[in-house]
């Protein structure tokens, strides 16, 4: 099975340490709100910026260990 950094990558995204729940959704195939719903359930680990209020941060490795939990 493919990481999600590979697969973010085939799909044309970047490397980088997080990733918008937008792009998660996007390298995932599910939609925003099901990402969120993920999230708010406790199940896929996300957080907000330093010095923010809005606006979750997934780690790739976070979607892996999620994925993996989910099979």
């Amino acid at each position: 099975m493919k990481t999600f950094r590979e697969v973010a990558y085939e799909r044309g995204l970047k490397p980088k340490l997080f990733y918008t729940v937008n792009e998660v959704a996007q390298v995932t195939g599910m939609l925003d709100r099901d990402i969120r719903a993920e999230v708010n359930a406790g199940r896929l680990r996300a957080k907000v910026p330093l010095g923010k209020e809005r606006g979750l941060c997934i780690k790739p490795e976070w979607v892996d260990s999620w994925s993996e939990e989910t099979k």
